[in-house]
């Protein structure tokens, strides 16, 4: 009697059956399997500069979706699953594929690379005085117009327009050469633009790919240029920020703030949100940016080490140098360890930290006479009405987060009401 292959089995499991530790790690295997092979995630697909299939097409983008045409089911919009369309800082585009697509893709002619989208992180009145710059006419830094002319492209995390270090007052008119535009979107229309903060934009698909759900304690999110986070407005009015008088920390620190080119205007390519900086999105304002018209490109964000032709920023920074742009970014918060910086690529101009040569100073006097002296933020006399003596408590032991008195890092039960000495 013929049997058919491809007849139904049905496994009958009683309370009394038991399943051996093999097949139950094989039928595990198997559905993590299939489920590989159909989520979609975000992948960054270079292309060859000069592909043998580019002429058939009568435009980039069409190009780039014909690679998908070939990948993804019939019965699927292809054109649904691009997410953006390179050309400036890369060639290529980023898209959603499942892992058997991205296999099948890997195949064709003119495809260099095929990368997963990357999560990144984001990496005083007084820095130009401390680098030893002077405003005078004497100074190269006079001498150099303080950036007047130039426009710097900054990718981070948005900008509060409203700030005073993004005040148009004094400022030239926008030049002729810049291209971009001031997007519009939550909290945020093209009136926020002046000649100081002459373009801004926002990119969110790689983020809203890989952030299914926001986390309740994240802060309000902008669907626009606005910062919510404050880390962009900072390292942007560090870059160009114009001068701001009677600038301080929590009053500490108080002197004029200006930013490294304060005549320079300012173009603001949101690309970080509460989850990170997602390298599909930063690839897309980094081709924005050329094409915009930038002179200095400047990115306070990264990730780890990696080898440059797997680096976005490596690569798009390649770009925009042929297009005579100069790339500037962050050397990163790790370390002191090998291996640690990131942005090293060579024609990168990585910056590092450096420690100040100025303290804020706080002295502690116990009831013994004896002083301890330290450095401390806090604004205020809180105990100065009181007469209290208040315990010492030592927060040493190898915890950063308490020795640097970090929000959640003191034990309340120990430490409230009460001075802490490190």
């Amino acid at each position: 009697m013929h049997q058919n292959p491809c007849r139904t089995v049905v496994f009958n499991m009683s309370k009394e059956s038991k399943v051996h530790p093999f097949f139950s790690i094989l039928f595990f295997n198997f559905f993590a399997f299939l489920h590989a092979q159909t989520v979609l995630q975000t992948y960054i697909v270079q292309l060859h500069p000069h592909g043998t299939t580019r002429p058939l097409f009568a435009s980039k983008f069409q190009w780039h979706l014909s690679f998908l045409e070939r990948t993804v089911s019939p019965e699927e919009h292809h054109s649904s699953r691009l997410l953006y369309s390179y050309s400036s800082a890369m060639e290529g585009f980023a898209a959603m594929l499942s892992e058997s697509e991205m296999e099948s893709l890997q195949k064709l002619p003119d495809v260099v690379a095929i990368r997963p989208d990357m999560r990144f992180q984001l990496q005083t009145t007084y820095s130009y005085k401390f680098l030893g710059l002077g405003p005078t006419r004497e100074d190269a830094w006079y001498k150099s117009g303080f950036g007047r002319g130039v426009i710097i492209g900054v990718l981070d995390t948005g900008v509060w327009p409203e700030s005073p270090s993004f005040s148009d007052q004094g400022m030239p008119p926008v030049p002729k050469k810049w291209r971009g535009i001031c997007q519009e979107g939550q909290d945020f229309s093209s009136s926020n633009c002046n000649r100081k903060l002459i373009g801004a934009r926002f990119f969110t698909k790689g983020h809203r790919m890989a952030s299914t759900s926001a986390s309740p304690e994240t802060v309000q999110e902008y669907a626009s240029p606005r910062d919510s986070h404050g880390h962009g407005t900072h390292t942007t009015s560090t870059a160009g920020g114009v001068s701001v008088p009677m600038a301080s920390v929590l009053g500490l620190g108080s002197g004029v703030a200006r930013g490294m080119a304060p005549g320079a205007h300012i173009a603001v390519y949101k690309v970080c949100w509460f989850s990170g900086c997602y390298s599909s999105d930063i690839l897309a304002a980094m081709d924005a940016a050329i094409r915009d018209g930038v002179d200095v490109l400047s990115l306070s964000l990264g990730g780890f080490p990696l080898p440059l032709f797997a680096d976005t920023i490596a690569i798009g920074s390649f770009r925009a140098m042929e297009h005579g742009i100069s790339v500037v970014c962050a050397a990163g918060n790790n370390g002191p360890i090998q291996n640690s910086v990131s942005n090293e690529a060579p024609w990168i101009a990585t910056i590092g930290a450096s420690t100040l040569d100025r303290k804020f100073p706080a002295i502690v006097q116990l009831d013994n006479g004896q002083f301890l002296y330290g450095e401390s933020m806090y604004p205020g006399n809180r105990f100065a009405s009181t007469t209290k003596e208040l315990e010492l408590v030592y927060v040493t032991g190898g915890d950063n987060g308490s020795e640097f008195c970090f929000r959640g890092s003191l034990p309340r039960a120990k430490s409230s009401g009460k001075n802490g000495g490190v």
